[in-house]
């Protein structure tokens, strides 16, 4: 397989929990699997301090890329648990951005039609990579991307992980 591989996840762990055997499989084959991880993942714990938390999780995220055979994980390092508080579209055009520059044929993201799914960080980042993988092709979409060189791009595969 010479395919390009972009997974979206939430928080470090979710891409390796959720679909990291379909990651690893795929880059066994020779896709180049990329991971983008929204959140710093800060307040996934009882009992570590924040701060502290965040670099070991961006650490675990890291190893964790390497072993799935990913390139480096991309850190977009917004606070755990505020997805849905950042400025309306800030997130789908960050995915967009992602997009244009891995050029992937398939895309995993969170399930954005799971009737239960409790966490906001996990809805959020589900509905900015559906509609990311949705106008990323539409070259009016987020003309400021072109002057940094980023074509419009299709994505021909979606899978929903939840």
């Amino acid at each position: 397989m010479n395919e390009t591989v972009l997974a979206f996840a939430p928080h470090p762990d979710d891409a390796e929990i959720y679909c990291g055997g379909a990651l690893a499989k795929l880059a066994g084959e020779g896709a180049a699997v990329h991971i983008v991880v929204a959140t710093d993942g800060r307040r996934g714990s009882f009992m570590e301090d924040s701060d502290e938390l965040a670099a070991v999780r961006a650490g675990e995220m890291r190893r964790a890329a390497e072993v799935l055979g990913a390139q480096p994980p991309l850190l977009l390092a917004f606070p755990d648990m505020e997805l849905d508080m950042l400025p309306a579209g800030l997130l789908r055009e960050r995915f967009v951005r992602a997009i244009r520059s891995v050029r992937p044929a398939i895309i995993f993201a969170p399930d954005p039609y799971a009737l239960y799914e409790p966490h906001p960080d996990h809805r959020a980042v589900a509905w900015a990579a559906l509609e990311a993988a949705n106008c990323a092709h539409l070259p009016l979409a987020y003309p400021a991307h072109l002057a940094d060189g980023l074509a419009p791009h299709l994505v021909r595969e979606r899978y929903f992980y939840g």
